[in-house]
């Protein structure tokens, strides 16, 4: 499902534009979920690996107040988006916090993970590097989950 939303900082974001020649993870928050805290280092860690080859977007079931505040607590090295109509969260079939989805080039969805773990953000890697044509990233997934974690219900 295509969007055009703007990020918690002004960032006007596109999938379109994203995910043009380029994967885009978009990383499904509950704003009051400890596993979306808990696992945004993980996604974080993705993007700061991978650069300008990856481009990771939260998106988070709050208005843009909370989505602020969200970020402002937790610091996440992504951009975040309101989703407070769970417009986006429907569209992608998000159903619980840490939900991932794959998005390659061109728009299509390469994978969609129910929640994750240390094999979830291992393939996630993987998927990533072989659709953006880089080498993949030696990732250390440090405390990350060893069974796959879903959170708190989005609605």
């Amino acid at each position: 499902a295509a969007f055009a939303k703007t990020a918690v900082g002004g960032q006007r974001l596109a999938l379109t534009e994203l995910a043009q020649a380029r994967p885009v993870v978009l990383f499904f928050i509950e704003k009051d979920c400890p596993c979306s805290r808990d696992a945004a280092p993980y996604l974080s860690q993705l993007q700061s690996a991978y650069g300008e080859a990856c481009a990771v977007v939260g998106v988070i079931n709050a208005d843009d107040s909370g989505a602020r505040e969200w970020v402002a607590k937790v610091k996440p090295g992504f951009p975040v988006v309101a989703d407070p109509d769970y417009a986006l969260i429907d569209a992608y079939g998000a159903k619980r916090s840490v939900y991932v989805t794959v998005v390659a080039p061109g728009g299509k969805i390469a994978k969609a993970y129910p929640g994750y773990n240390d094999d979830s953000l291992t393939e996630i890697s993987t998927i990533v590097a072989r659709l953006a044509g880089v080498p993949v990233r030696r990732l250390i997934w440090k405390d990350a989950p060893g069974e796959l974690l879903a959170g708190c219900p989005l609605k």
